[in-house]
């Protein structure tokens, strides 16, 4: 799986839409669109943020590992 796909499966099993996503980002809605469908490289600032949003380790978001968070870690 790449990541643009599973960045819009978190999404949606969240019931978030990308506008809501776009807002916390603090960006455009096209602009987190080309995130999900990988048009556009995901900075690390937004990378890192993502992770918080969503509660997840970013391992999870690039399929490394099915584990979506590390016990005891200190999130960003």
């Amino acid at each position: 799986m790449n990541y643009g796909i599973k960045l819009k499966s978190i999404r949606t099993s969240e019931l978030l839409s990308q506008e809501k996503i776009a807002d916390m980002l603090n960006i455009k809605r096209s602009t987190y669109k080309e995130y999900e469908v990988q048009n556009s490289i995901i900075p690390s600032k937004y990378l890192w943020k993502l992770c918080d949003i969503f509660n997840v380790s970013i391992d999870y978001i690039f399929d490394f590992t099915d584990v979506k968070q590390y016990p005891n870690i200190k999130m960003r």
